[in-house]
């Protein structure tokens, strides 16, 4: 009797435990999903680390790397997503037609270079030269249009011929069609490397020598009013992550570019220095909130629809402390 009282118990135990594991496991069912959008390119090295290892409690985060802009507004203005890093500019013009949405920091600052296979002394020198250009009607654009003229480099002197991808512009200066393009990276790293150019001139430098602010901040995290409000507790340790992140990413380049092509990524970072080139940082929305609108008004200086009607209100930005 004893030892059908002792396997009945082991028994008992055992089914205990199974029921245990179970229960865990149809847990994840019941997790809270989010659903997290980033443009290829250098704003999915924002959430790099994210990619390879984060978890969160309670939450099961999906991630997706869309090809670009129009992508990730799609992604806003349909409710499919609830985190991107998204183009600044375009989440300010979402934000003024009413999306429901907060920038809570601020991650890329900025990768354009003027690259060349002649060297100039000055910014001065490339009156009159032309530079091919990707982005037009771009923060690329306007970034270049905005240093040229603060250097006195205005109308035709401004020589600027755009072009539709990076690829063309590493092209031309191969076979000698042209001395100068202006690219972000990693395409400025590929024209060094593959076409004998040199990168001359950082536009970050050129930016913050002209504004005093530590480069622009061109791309931003976006958060919906519903995860800002309600999943509070998940919003802090996902943005912990990406702040650690800001240094994973340029000591671990190998399982960047693997994470990054796992989830569909075009791009590949040759090296930390290329990384460190695309300006990957954290800064909280408010305390980016002046660099945010001095970039905001500089671009749309050149097109008032940069950022639609008008700046976005203080209502745009939200601060989540990291302590």
């Amino acid at each position: 009797m004893k030892k059908v009282l002792t396997i009945i118990v082991v028994l008992s135990v055992i089914a205990a435990t199974l029921f245990l594991f179970t229960a865990c496991d149809d847990n994840t069912d019941t997790a809270v999903e989010i659903n997290v959008a980033v443009p290829d390119g250098a704003p999915a090295l924002a959430i790099a680390k994210l990619l390879n290892s984060s978890k969160f409690d309670g939450y099961k985060v999906n991630y997706e790397i869309v090809a670009g802009a129009t992508d990730i507004s799609a992604k806003i203005t349909t409710g499919s997503a609830d985190i991107v890093v998204a183009p600044t500019n375009i989440a300010a013009k979402l934000y003024s037609n009413g999306a429901k949405i907060k920038v809570v920091a601020s991650n890329i600052f900025g990768l354009v270079y003027l690259v060349g296979t002649e060297e100039i002394p000055s910014i001065s020198a490339l009156r009159g030269q032309e530079i091919l250009c990707t982005g037009q009607g771009g923060t690329p654009d306007f970034v270049l249009q905005y240093v040229l003229n603060q250097n006195g480099i205005n109308g035709e002197d401004a020589n600027i011929t755009y072009i539709s991808q990076g690829s063309d512009a590493i092209a031309a200066l191969k076979t000698g069609q042209a001395k100068f393009a202006l690219l972000g990276e990693p395409a400025a790293t590929m024209a060094v490397n593959n076409a004998g150019a040199r990168i001359l001139v950082d536009f970050q430098e050129e930016w913050e020598n002209l504004t005093g602010n530590e480069g622009y901040p061109q791309a931003s995290t976006i958060v919906t009013d519903e995860v800002f409000s309600e999943h509070s507790a998940f919003l802090k340790a996902f943005l912990a992550e990406m702040e650690a992140n800001t240094e994973w990413v340029k000591s671990n380049v190998e399982t960047v570019n693997k994470v990054l092509k796992d989830y569909g990524s075009t791009n590949t970072f040759a090296s930390a220095e290329v990384i460190e080139r695309c300006n990957v940082r954290y800064v909280g929305a408010l305390e980016a909130k002046a660099s945010i609108v001095s970039y905001l008004e500089i671009m749309s200086s050149y097109n008032a629809n940069f950022i639609g009607a008008t700046l976005p209100n203080d209502g745009f930005y939200a601060g989540v402390s990291l302590d």
